[in-house]
């Protein structure tokens, strides 16, 4: 079960992203050790050191990771404005995804309003909606930066750019900076902030920015375009009907947002 601390830990990383990037430039070295929340850096470059020295144990995971990244390379781009369905608001670039316990109403002929099946997973969430594209950019960006931070390789670099740049950036393929049509119920129209958490790995990919520093496919103005994504973003948790209703949620969804 994800726990109460996520949501709250993925706040503090987006608030620490406007402290650490919003009044500084990316390093000038390039040696300089990037950036990182999550991930334990004295512990990367531990590993790196292992497989640059031949190490046996590093060596299984060195391989894969290598694999993984290389088949990365050729596994295209992902883009909220991809899914079939169209949000209620009329906009491809809104992320959208359907209440994974939702299921069509077997009383009504057009299966609306859907109905809880608690527990029951709907395999509509991950056919129609941008739940899965997300979580492939994500782990797609994390391999190739990961590779790049261990092999200087700048094949992986431009490909991780090139990722970020589709979902957050490129105006025919960005995804705009809200959740409001997370986990829709199809045929009811309440607000719900329970979507929110669909995007809890993104603390995941802010390290994986970080591990492109020094990369020449992550430039300056790269880094203030995702930042000013961000930013918009933490201000639609913030202020936002949805997310407002998440901070104060009870169950393993909550944060302590509202206490900042």
């Amino acid at each position: 079960m994800i726990k109460n601390s996520i949501l709250l830990s993925m706040l503090f990383v987006f608030l620490s992203i406007v402290a650490e990037f919003g009044i500084t430039k990316l390093p000038a070295v390039a040696d300089e050790a990037p950036r990182v929340f999550v991930l334990d850096f004295k512990n990367l470059v531990e590993a790196k050191n292992r497989v640059k020295s031949g190490d046996p144990s590093a060596l299984p995971a060195s391989r894969k990771l290598l694999r993984d990244a290389d088949h990365a390379l050729d596994g295209g781009t992902f883009s909220v404005v991809d899914k079939e369905l169209v949000p209620p608001g009329g906009d491809k670039h809104d992320y959208m995804s359907l209440g994974p316990y939702w299921w069509p109403n077997p009383n009504t002929a057009n299966g609306l309003p859907y109905v809880l099946r608690d527990g029951e997973f709907n395999p509509e969430r991950d056919n129609t909606s941008d739940r899965k594209l997300l979580d492939n950019m994500v782990q797609r960006v994390k391999t190739l930066a990961l590779g790049y931070f261990f092999t200087g390789r700048d094949a992986y670099a431009a490909q991780a750019a090139k990722l970020l740049r589709v979902w957050f950036v490129d105006g025919a393929t960005k995804m705009n900076p809200h959740l409001k049509y997370a986990q829709v119920i199809p045929g009811r129209n309440n607000v719900r902030g329970t979507g929110i958490i669909d995007t809890h790995d993104l603390p995941e990919l802010v390290d994986s920015v970080g591990l492109l520093t020094g990369s020449k496919a992550w430039n300056e103005k790269d880094q203030k375009d995702l930042q000013n994504w961000f930013d918009a973003y933490l201000a639609w948790l913030v202020e936002s009907p949805e997310g407002r209703a998440e901070a104060r949620a009870q169950n393993n969804h909550g944060s302590l947002q509202r206490q900042l």
